[in-house]
């Protein structure tokens, strides 16, 4: 898919953050993501370049020490600049509410003409952090199941607002469903909130 298109964004859960790095590291893939601009933000981002990532410090939130104005524009011109771009994007970050998306990784997708995969890193023995997205840290001898869905388009007309909305909770809802098949993997329940839009009180 990505040699094909010539690059991809991938579209993941904050919760994953801690692990999908290294994802990308087995796999052979240089990455290319986004990071906040808060204190956790800094730690996630040394912990991606480790790991061969180029990280572009923003992120859509609405705290004005967390965000960065035209970091969105920057992702595409990149895109655009340059070959086998692969995007590796959060969507429900940087401080959710968590399993629900954000439009900015539709958007990158649509502007660049770019397929999107719906990506998922989980295991059963891990550790969560106090964080809104208690965010999952593997502990050793364990097993790391990647699952990948896609590709998916977006529709091309990024100002067709509608479209992409709507194509926005299609990908929300199969994404919900590629992390229920996780849990299954393990042979876990899933977290209550992990259930689609409509389902939640408060949607």
């Amino acid at each position: 898919m990505c040699d094909e298109h010539d690059g991809a964004v991938a579209l993941l859960w904050h919760e994953e953050v801690l692990t999908v790095a290294y994802g990308y590291a087995f796999l052979g893939l240089r990455g290319h993501t986004l990071a906040s601009m808060g204190d956790a933000g800094e730690l996630i981002s040394r912990i991606l370049r480790r790991c061969n990532f180029v990280v572009f410090r923003g992120g859509s939130t609405g705290r004005a020490s967390r965000r960065r104005e035209g970091v969105l524009d920057d992702l595409i011109e990149h895109m655009q600049a340059n070959h086998g771009v692969i995007y590796g994007l959060t969507v429900d970050g940087s401080r959710g509410p968590a399993y629900r998306m954000k439009m900015g990784g539709v958007v990158v997708a649509s502007r660049c003409g770019k397929p999107i995969a719906l990506v998922r890193t989980w295991y059963r023995r891990r550790i969560r952090l106090n964080t809104w997205d208690r965010a999952a840290i593997p502990l050793p001898f364990n097993t790391i199941h990647h699952h990948i869905r896609g590709p998916y388009f977006a529709p091309s007309d990024p100002s067709d607002t509608k479209a992409l909305e709507a194509f926005r909770d299609r990908i929300e809802g199969d994404l919900v469903d590629l992390a229920a098949h996780s849990y299954d993997v393990v042979d876990e329940l899933p977290p209550a909130a992990l259930v689609k839009r409509g389902l939640r009180a408060g949607d």
